[in-house]
């Protein structure tokens, strides 16, 4: 179990207190890496071959290689260091020090901080722009948001915002901040051009997480405290609708191509992914304990979640999940005119596919059958003597995959004959001599 924390944005999400209660839920076969204490940020280079964690519970930064999934280095950075940002070079991370009120920068080549910032009040959240001259850092304690120059790595201005500014997002433009406002369940947006806000977004309960979609007309809120995802539409910023999800949900994070949000849920351990399309929770993935931040990588195969109570990232696929199908055939080998049953079982980590499975002899279709409990049957009598290369095809559901079983030769033989003579009239009549 990790330690208790004190800090103030934990007494305002009562992460303390959910702790004990929290339940260890079945998690999926993923890779598990092992990280620092109460590990709670989590940002991926824009090649996708490093993940950046932050541990507030013993001041350091774990780097992981995601080709093997291992940390490869930890940094030491400031004290209770929460969120991080990466600039769109990959070159620099900046990690928000709660407890010192400061960012550290690092250097990425070097896995080293080359400079400390002063910034806000126990600063917690941090957003690059998309041309990474500037990271926006929320801080909680003192209501403002620290705008940093990346250039020369100084605070350029201060924005005032609503009360206990957590989450941080910008727009793929770069021409918008949104901020979540823990205290007073609002979002506060900030022109970027002007360095002030515009406008102020009621949204749900205790706000934490923000995310916008990369065509930049939707951001996703997650609401700590009534347990539910805001919908914000940029064009009118206004909330569109409100999405039911796990409990003490933190943070969001958005598919590169825009048709998933995955969030986190810090109470039940696991992650909520919502349908972009519906706006609906399509599936729920287990993950470790108590998950905080996420992050996706660039290709949007694989989300990596930080677990704070259990001090590891999860590694775990994405939707569409990959599957496996087998084919049996029995009887086999079979004769000409026996029914032959074909069995397909589609398999996958995550959970239980659905849909319809096609059965193949070569190329030529035999016949097509649903899904029921992850297993598909088809019967037939209509194979002809012989060898037959049987396939069965997954067509995939919108959670999963399609794939497409190994060859499973069948051979026909043919059926056996009996053969029986008869003759009649037995006996032949009797034939008179001629005269």
């Amino acid at each position: 179990m990790a330690k208790s924390f004190q800090s103030k944005w934990r007494q305002l999400l009562g992460i303390g207190q959910l702790a004990y209660r929290r339940t260890p839920v079945t998690a999926l076969l993923d890779p598990t890496v092992p990280v620092g204490n109460f590990p709670t940020g989590v940002a991926i280079t824009p090649n996708g071959l490093f993940a950046y964690v932050t541990n507030e519970g013993d001041n350091t930064v774990s780097v992981i290689n995601t080709t093997t999934n291992t940390v490869t280095t930890t940094i030491p950075v400031g004290t209770s260091p929460l969120g991080v940002a990466i600039t769109p070079n990959g070159l620099t991370v900046y990690v928000t020090n709660v407890s010192d009120n400061t960012v550290s920068v690092i250097d990425t080549t070097t896995n080293t901080v080359t400079t400390t910032i002063p910034v806000g009040t126990s600063p917690t959240g941090a957003a690059a722009t998309p041309n990474g001259l500037t990271v926006y850092v929320t801080n909680v304690g003192d209501n403002t948001v620290s705008v940093i120059d990346t250039t020369t790595n100084t605070v350029t201005t201060t924005i005032p915002v609503g009360s206990a500014p957590f989450g941080v997002t910008v727009t793929p433009n770069g021409l918008t901040v949104y901020v979540t406002n823990v205290s007073d369940n609002t979002v506060s947006v900030i022109d970027t051009t002007t360095n002030t806000v515009t406008t102020t977004i009621p949204v749900g309960t205790s706000p934490t997480g923000a995310a916008a979609t990369p065509n930049g007309l939707t951001i996703y809120v997650t609401n700590n405290g009534d347990n539910t995802v805001s919908v914000i539409d940029t064009t009118t910023n206004t909330v569109t609708t409100t999405i039911p999800v796990g409990s003490a949900p933190t943070n969001v994070a958005i598919s590169p191509n825009g048709l998933f949000a995955y969030i986190t849920n810090n109470g039940d351990n696991t992650v909520s992914i919502i349908d972009t399309t519906t706006n609906t929770v399509t599936f729920t993935l287990p993950v470790g304990m108590g998950p905080f931040g996420i992050a996706l990588t660039p290709d949007g195969t694989h989300a990596y979640v930080t677990n704070n109570s259990d001090n590891t990232v999860s590694v775990t696929e994405t939707i569409p999940f990959p599957t496996t199908t087998t084919l049996t055939s029995t009887p086999d080998p079979s004769v000409f005119g026996q029914t032959k049953t074909l069995t397909a079982t589609v398999t996958s980590d995550a959970g239980t596919p659905t849909g319809t499975v096609t059965f193949f002899d070569g190329a030529t279709p035999i016949g097509t059958t649903t899904l029921t409990a992850g297993t598909a049957t088809l019967t037939t009598s209509t194979l002809t003597v012989g060898s037959h290369p049987l396939t069965a095809v997954y067509s995939g559901d919108g959670d999963f995959n399609g794939s497409t079983s190994p060859v499973d030769t069948q051979t026909v033989n043919a059926a056996n004959t009996t053969t029986t003579l008869t003759s009649a009239p037995d006996p032949p009549p009797s034939v008179r001599p001629r005269s």
